[in-house]
């Protein structure tokens, strides 16, 4: 797919966080984190003092970034699918995706908890159908199929990452439903930008083929 970048950027950020834009590629130097790197050029391009959600101004100091798609259903942490919110909304929003959050607030304003509980249900109902089926909550065109071998990883950071909590996580919904918990999240030349410990909880179970999200207007160098 190809992420939405600003238009302008700012000079000075280059030096310091290694992050330029070039002939419409975003480069993003290997010591960069790729998740702050999403952070910077969503507040860049869709401002850090007005509720997505609300409407209402807010200080800067107190904006959070919300998913369209939750991180919960596989949603990636890339601009497209990052919001500036205030804390109260995304606290609200909770993991629901952007269309499930407005249906429920035009339930919560009839003021009939009982429908808005039912519909919760249904919306979990829907969810677990839907990974039973070994389907994202993403839009199909932001998904593909690659063999594991093809994904570039240059390293492998050391540390107990078979420890972590998203390993186990990981290994824990893989036992349930058969599929990662979300895509890794990869470059143009498919090198690893997010989703490390998919990635290796896919390659300890020697999975041949995974899902991921190719941003094919972003570099890592």
């Amino acid at each position: 797919m190809i992420i939405s970048l600003p238009e302008r950027y700012p000079i000075e950020a280059n030096t310091v966080n290694q992050v330029f834009i070039e002939n419409g590629i975003l480069n993003i130097g290997r010591r960069c984190r790729f998740k702050s790197v999403m952070y910077m050029l969503t507040y860049i391009m869709k401002g850090n003092t007005v509720c997505y959600y609300c409407g209402q101004t807010i200080e800067e100091w107190q904006m959070t970034l919300d998913h369209i798609y939750p991180r919960d259903l596989g949603g990636p942490t890339i601009i497209d699918n990052l919001v500036p919110c205030c804390k109260e909304c995304n606290s609200e929003k909770n993991n629901f995706t952007l269309q499930q959050y407005q249906e429920m607030l035009k339930i919560k304003q009839k003021q009939n908890e009982k429908k808005v509980e039912e519909f919760k249900k249904e919306i979990d109902e829907e969810r677990e159908k839907l990974r039973k089926s070994k389907k994202y909550y993403l839009p199909s065109e932001w998904v593909d199929i690659v063999k594991l071998k093809d994904i570039n990883l240059l390293y492998i950071k050391k540390f107990p990452y078979r420890k972590t909590k998203m390993y186990r996580e990981a290994r824990k919904f893989y036992n349930k439903y058969k599929m990662l918990k979300s895509p890794i999240v990869v470059d143009r030349e498919l090198q690893i930008l997010d989703g490390f410990i998919v990635y290796m909880f896919a390659k300890d179970k020697k999975l041949e083929r995974v899902p991921i999200i190719r941003l094919e207007n972003v570099e890592l160098r």
